[in-house]
C-alpha cells in the first residue's frame, strides 16, 4: 500500500489532545470530520470513513473537554516512522505530538492561539531564559534556533511583538537581531522602537546614573562576578564565580543599605539586581504596551521573578475582561522554575527551545 495516502490528523483544545492515524478514502472533508472530533474529544476511535486504524484519545487530562474550547488541528501525510514497516500496515505508533511529555506544548499552543485571536494581539517576552538559554558570560547569549524566524513572521502578523527584558535596548537589539520588533529594556524603563536608533531615556536618569556608580563603587572585584552597569539599573552576576552562594553574599554584604541611595536590591537567576524604585517595571511596560497598541489580545512568556509584574499585570487585564491572554512561564527542566513564577502562570514549558516551537506553530 503506498504511505502517500496515510495521513496523520492532531486536534488539540484547552482539554487535551488527541491524534489519529489511517489510510484515508481521498477525501479531506471526510477525514477531517471523522478523525478530528474523535481525536480531540477523546471519544474512542476514529474510523468512519478510514480503511485502516484509528487511535485517539485525550492525553494527562483530568477534566472532561468542553464544547467551547478552541481547536488547533492540523493535517501532516503519515511518515514510515509513523505506520511502522510496509509488512506491518497496520501497526502505528502515536506521533511525539501528542505524547505526554508533550502536553505542556499542546496547552501552551491552544491557550496562545486562543488568546492571539482576539485583534489586535501581541506577544511580550523576556528574553534570557525564556527565548534564550541561560549562559555563563551574559555578553555571549543569543536566540535559539528558530526563533528569529518565528519573531519576525510573527512581527508581521501581529500588532506587536515586543521583547520585554532587564537588558539594556541596544544590547538586547543587537542580541535578538530580528526586525520590526519593539525593544523595552531596563526592566520596563527604557524603550527602543524599531524605527528608533537610540532608546528613549527614563526620567530621572542621569541622578539613577549616579547613584548606581556609587553602589557598584562598593563592591570589590572578586573572581567570576561580572558587574553590568546598564544607566539605570545595574545587574552583578555570579554565576561564574566558583562558589556562587559565596558570592552572592559577599556582594549584598558589600552593597549594604541602598535605601539611602535611592536603590533598592532584587535577585535573578545568580544575579544580583539594583534598580531605582518608581522608574518603571515590566508590569508598567506590559499596560502601557497594551494600551499604546490597543491590544484585545496577548501572549506574555517569562523565565523569573523579574517577570512576575509582567505576568500580574497582564493577569489583572484579563481579570477586567479587557484582555484575553495566555501566560507561559519557561525553563521547566532547563532550570528550575520559581514556584511563585509557576504559578503565576497558565502552563510551564520546559526551555527556551520550547518556547520557540510555540512561537514557530503559532506563525504557521
Amino acid at each position: 500500500m503506498p504511505t502517500d495516502s496515510i495521513w496523520s490528523w492532531t486536534a488539540t483544545t484547552l482539554s487535551g489532545s488527541g491524534v489519529a492515524v489511517g489510510v484515508g478514502d481521498g477525501s479531506p472533508l471526510g477525514l477531517a470530520g471523522n478523525v478530528l472530533l474523535a481525536g480531540a474529544l477523546g471519544v474512542g476511535d476514529a474510523c468512519a470513513t478510514w480503511l485502516g486504524v484509528g487511535i485517539a484519545g485525550r492525553l494527562d487530562v483530568e477534566s472532561s473537554p468542553r464544547s467551547s474550547d478552541p481547536m488547533i488541528m492540523s493535517a501532516t501525510p503519515a511518515t514510515p516512522r509513523m505506520i511502522g514497516s510496509a509488512h506491518e500496515e497496520r501497526r502505528f505508533t502515536v506521533p511525539e505530538s501528542s505524547r505526554p511529555s508533550d502536553a505542556p506544548l499542546s496547552r501552551a499552543l491552544a491557550l496562545s492561539a486562543d488568546a492571539l485571536a482576539a485583534e489586535p494581539s501581541g506577544l511580550l517576552t523576556d528574553f534570557d531564559g525564556t527565548l534564550s538559554t541561560i549562559v555563563h558570560d551574559p555578553f555571549m547569549a543569543g536566540l535559539v534556533d528558530g526563533a528569529d524566524g518565528a519573531l519576525e513572521a510573527l512581527a508581521e502578523r501581529l500588532a506587536v511583538v515586543a521583547i520585554v527584558t532587564g537588558r539594556m535596548p541596544l544590547d538586547a537589539r543587537r542580541l535578538v537581531g530580528v526586525p520590526g520588533v519593539l525593544i523595552v529594556g531596563n526592566h520596563g524603563t527604557q524603550w527602543l522602537d524599531p524605527d528608533q536608533s537610540e532608546p528613549t531615556m527614563a526620567a530621572d536618569a542621569d541622578a539613577v546614573g549616579h547613584a548606581l556608580d556609587e553602589a557598584l563603587a562598593r563592591v570589590p572585584p572578586m573572581p567570576g562576578v561580572v558587574p553590568d552597569h546598564k544607566g539605570v539599573s545595574a545587574s552583578i552576576h555570579y554565576r561564574q564565580a566558583p562558589d556562587p552562594e559565596e558570592a552572592r553574599s559577599a556582594i549584598l554584604d558589600s552593597l549594604g543599605d541602598l535605601e539611602p541611595l535611592g536603590l533598592r536590591i532584587g535577585h535573578g537567576r545568580m544575579i544580583v539586581e539594583i534598580r531605582a524604585p518608581g522608574l518603571g517595571d515590566k508590569g508598567t511596560a506590559a499596560r502601557a504596551i497594551v494600551a499604546r497598541f490597543g491590544l484585545r489580545g496577548a501572549l506574555v512568556m517569562g523565565d523569573d521573578t523579574t517577570d512576575l509584574d509582567m505576568f500580574t499585570a497582564v493577569a489583572a487585564l484579563r481579570g477586567t475582561g479587557r484582555l484575553r491572554a495566555a501566560i507561559v512561564a519557561v525553563g521547566g527542566t532547563d532550570h528550575d522554575v520559581l514556584p511563585e513564577v509557576a504559578a503565576a502562570a497558565d502552563v510551564v514549558l520546559d526551555t527556551p527551545a520550547d518556547a520557540a516551537e510555540l512561537l514557530a506553530r503559532l506563525s504557521e
